[in-house]
């Protein structure tokens, strides 16, 4: 053995009694003040119809006949109350939730365990927010938001970078929906017919349930990457689906009057039609439909892409009941 490894070896062994003294003095107390009550303060913000946040925000919006915009947070704050390092205002007739920069790094995560960081990469963020009407909502950098009784003529949801809608309920006649970079929705209710719902996924992001059960005119549907939409169900008049990449669209407990379908890639879509079924299946994508009644049947395919029927015993229309939607489930859906 080499008298540099010797030393290399005493180095390492004397590391626990180094770092001893110091950890002793970090980690006794616990950083995490989540479980602690956080202060609060109310901002007087009025006349806004969009909302947009980004970090580790959590968002409550509720519609409501006044406004209310109450926040706590893990964040000092003025003499006037505000939360430093945190922006929150209305730009442009949207109220504005924002962290700045939080660096989410391995570093930073390393440093904050160990009680080095200066406490950035755990900020807390809650946000509760009232308004008489929502037309717009933007998510990004891991945030999370409910939504619920809200009432909007036309709405559009943009999420990316790891954000998670985790429930939309309300009266939405126009609904634009936008979604990159690993997002997620979990629950998406429409509680009155709707005009249109437009789906866009990009990436890897993801739906877990959408309940168009009130019905929907128009529902045009674009999936690419490995995106994916595990459940639907309500009825819908045009359905427009277009899917690509590695994607996956179940949409067999979703009654849809006439499907017009673009495959391509390995994509996998599965869909319900009354009166026509009309489109493409091109490289490796693959269609399963079931028929409700008797429609017209006219998808090409190509010579590795497939559009195969399921046998039912359906001759008319019904309203899907939720044990027949967990019969009619892709057996091979992907987990969220």
């Amino acid at each position: 053995m080499t008298s540099r490894t010797m030393t290399f070896r005493l180095l390492l062994s004397s590391l626990p009694l180094l770092l001893l003294p110091w950890s002793q003095s970090t980690l006794a107390e616990p950083r995490d003040q989540g479980s602690l009550p956080m202060p609060a303060h109310t901002y007087e913000i009025t006349d806004f119809t969009g909302i947009s946040a980004d970090g580790d925000t959590q968002l409550m919006i509720e519609g409501g006949e006044h406004y209310s915009v109450k926040i706590s947070a893990n964040l000092p704050q003025d003499p006037q109350g505000q939360f430093r390092d945190l922006q929150v205002v209305k730009k442009n007739g949207r109220l504005v939730i924002s962290q700045g920069k939080v660096d989410t790094g391995w570093l930073s995560k390393v440093k904050d365990a160990l009680g080095m960081g200066d406490g950035s990469e755990r900020l807390q963020v809650k946000a509760v927010v009232t308004l008489p009407t929502l037309s717009e909502l933007r998510l990004q950098g891991h945030a999370l938001a409910w939504v619920k009784d809200i009432r909007s003529k036309e709405l559009m949801i943009n999420l990316s970078d790891s954000s998670y809608l985790k429930q939309l309920q309300g009266n939405v006649q126009a609904l634009s929906l936008k979604m990159t970079d690993h997002s997620r929705v979990g629950e998406l209710s429409l509680v009155k017919p709707a005009e249109s719902v437009a789906i866009n996924m990009q990436e890897s992001s993801s739906i877990r349930s959408l309940d168009l059960s009130h019905g929907v005119n128009q529902l045009p549907v674009r999936l690419a990457g490995v995106s994916n939409i595990r459940q639907a169900e309500g009825r819908v008049e045009q359905l427009d689906a277009r899917f690509s990449g590695s994607s996956n669209l179940n949409l067999s407990a979703l009654q849809a009057h006439h499907v017009n379908v673009d495959g391509r890639d390995t994509a996998n879509a599965r869909v319900q039609v009354v009166k026509l079924l009309d489109g493409q299946m091109q490289g490796s994508a693959h269609l399963d439909y079931i028929e409700m009644g008797t429609p017209q049947i006219g998808v090409s395919s190509g010579l590795f892409s497939a559009v195969n029927p399921e046998a039912t015993d359906i001759s008319e229309p019904l309203q899907m009941t939720p044990a027949t939607v967990r019969n009619l489930q892709y057996s091979h859906a992907l987990a969220i």
